[in-house]
């Protein structure tokens, strides 16, 4: 099951629930997801400058085959901008993680409203308009909420 639109998940109900709340694989606790999701939406507003890892000639074909198709992402894939260990806390609760995730959210639409044809980079599947990006979100969400199991 993909989460068909990010947009309307409740993050507040998020918010209540016990911080300590045990993943399926990996490292991360709750406040980390939300952070590490919050990371991403200020890629793709082009506020985090990434580098591409994937080489050039190979870009199309990963988009193809992970990104615009139904496959999920993997279970404990490290993404190759992160480093080994999660990465330390930017908020000192998950409440406030969350509303500045909210506002990220905000800050990505209202970008692409207003730079209907812009594109960033995605550290593995390149340049990505906001099409690709929503399509991506949507797939970052239900992975990491199947690692929380906020969804099946």
């Amino acid at each position: 099951m993909l989460i068909e639109d990010f947009r309307k998940t409740d993050l507040d109900a998020i918010s209540k629930m016990k911080h300590d709340l045990e993943p399926q694989w990996g490292q991360m606790t709750l406040q980390h997801m939300i952070e590490h999701l919050t990371i991403l939406f200020e890629a793709a507003t082009g506020i985090r400058k990434v580098d591409v890892v994937t080489p050039a000639d190979k870009v199309e074909k990963v988009k193809s085959l992970f990104l615009l198709s139904d496959r999920e992402l993997q279970r404990n894939f490290k993404a190759p901008i992160l480093p080994d260990e999660p990465l330390a806390y930017r908020f000192n609760s998950l409440p406030q993680a969350i509303n500045n995730l909210k506002n990220e959210i905000g800050k990505f639409e209202d970008y692409y409203r207003n730079n209907p044809n812009q594109t960033e980079n995605h550290p593995i599947f390149g340049a990505l308009n906001y099409n690709e990006w929503v399509h991506f979100h949507n797939k970052h969400f239900t992975h990491h909420f199947k690692q929380f199991a906020l969804i099946k």
